[in-house]
């Protein structure tokens, strides 16, 4: 049985692609996803996005 990596992101300003962070930040959390992770993404105002 394959496991499954879960991984977790925290402090960014927003979920949103508005800067360079944001950007790469939500792009590696897709990408991630797609190949199998369990990502929590958490911003500064306690916002949560699972992938």
């Amino acid at each position: 049985m394959k496991e499954t990596l879960a991984l977790s992101m925290f402090g960014q300003k927003r979920l949103t692609r508005e800067g360079g962070v944001e950007i790469v930040v939500k792009e590696l959390c897709t990408r991630m996803a797609q190949n199998g992770c369990r990502v929590l993404l958490c911003d500064r105002n306690a916002r949560i996005a699972r992938f």
